[in-house]
């Protein structure tokens, strides 16, 4: 359980921190850190933080909170969009990922059935899971998360906007620190979501830099290569086949629904009013549909070849991608041509899990 206490000191520590540094690299990190902070204990689970709100929300009694607009005009005004995407043939590059992944048809997101774990029980397998990582520095990253209480949190209890979210995970860019939540779903889904958020930690401990933790999509990359192995990893470890292509299913679901918004938000015109840039959610949508499909590559690197696929991914993890241009990740392993090649594969794979069903 976080130290909400704790949590707090931290935060007073960060505004009177703010107030006196004039480094304005060093007020980026304190920034992030206060708007993740903030986040992180409105989303604590807790009467205090996030259960009083959610019951104004729920009264519908209008209330906009002064430093809610404080933090999220803050972290917007250090926001940087990805100027790439005015490339045209990167545009286009992202559109034929898109039409690729939407041709394929399937069934809607499937229902898990019941699998209640209480949090002991997740935690020891989600322990079990990142030891069997063929990677010493992430094993033992993931596992010093896993051993120290004040990074988890489990929550039946979420605010209002992040409640489609199965978990989240929250950084501190000065005391070094990171925050990682599961909303309990009571089915084994709350495994491979513990899993995930895990190896966000992991993955800011190994860079702490605010640009690789705000990547508009691309941060997502270590965590959905984990998605991957973990529903290996249950099924190895013999839980319901049934549950475990459900999961399958839906991980595949959500890329394809993924790629209908990325094709229709690229698919518009762009502002001219915002220097020919997309919306930032449309920008969100693209980079994450990217993701999706780097995540599968390195997934495959790994099954095939661990050591070549864990140095790839920790590549990428050290790497801080340019706003400015064209990302090119041929050096993975991945080049365009290959991400096209495995968008393809992606939904082939997706039928032949189907028609297992």
């Amino acid at each position: 359980m976080w130290n909400i206490k704790l949590m707090e000191q931290h935060q007073k520590a960060l505004l009177d921190r703010f107030s006196k540094t004039t480094d304005p690299v060093e007020k980026q990190k304190i920034v992030f850190s206060l708007y993740d902070l903030f986040n992180a204990l409105n989303n604590s689970g807790t009467i205090r933080y996030t259960g009083f709100y959610n019951l104004l929300d729920y009264l519908k009694v209008p209330i906009v909170l002064s430093r809610d607009i404080r933090y999220g005009e803050l972290s917007k005004s250090y926001y940087e969009s990805y100027q790439a995407l005015n490339d045209d043939g990167y545009v286009s590059f992202l559109k034929a990922l898109a039409e690729n992944l939407t041709g394929i048809e399937m069934e809607n997101e499937e229902t898990l059935a019941a699998m209640p774990m209480n949090d002991t029980y997740l935690i020891d397998g989600a322990k079990a899971f990142y030891e069997t990582i063929e990677d010493e520095e992430i094993r033992s990253h993931a596992l010093s998360i896993l051993n120290d209480p004040k990074h988890l949190n489990f929550v039946r209890l979420i605010r209002k906007g992040s409640q489609a979210y199965g978990g989240l995970t929250f950084h501190d860019f000065i005391h070094h620190n990171v925050y990682c939540s599961v909303q309990r779903d009571d089915t084994l889904f709350d495994f491979v979501t513990l899993t995930h958020e895990v190896m966000h930690g992991v993955d800011f401990l190994m860079n702490s830099s605010v640009v690789h933790s705000y990547a508009n999509g691309f941060e997502e990359l270590p965590t959905y290569v984990v998605d991957y192995l973990t529903c290996d990893f249950l099924e190895e470890q013999g839980f319901p086949l049934e549950e475990i292509e459900k999961l399958r299913h839906n991980e595949f679901s959500f890329v394809r629904d993924l790629a209908f918004l990325t094709l229709d938000g690229l698919s518009k015109e762009r502002s001219t009013s915002s220097q020919n840039r997309f919306p930032l959610s449309v920008e969100r949508q693209a980079l994450e549909l990217e993701t999706c499909v780097l995540a599968y590559g390195l997934y495959q690197q790994i099954k095939e070849n661990p050591k070549e696929g864990y140095d790839h991914l920790k590549q990428w993890i050290r790497s801080n991608t340019s706003r400015l241009v064209r990302p090119d990740f041929s050096s993975l392993g991945l080049s365009d041509e290959k991400l096209l090649t495995l968008s393809t594969q992606m939904g082939r794979d997706n039928e032949k899990t189907n028609s297992m069903k």
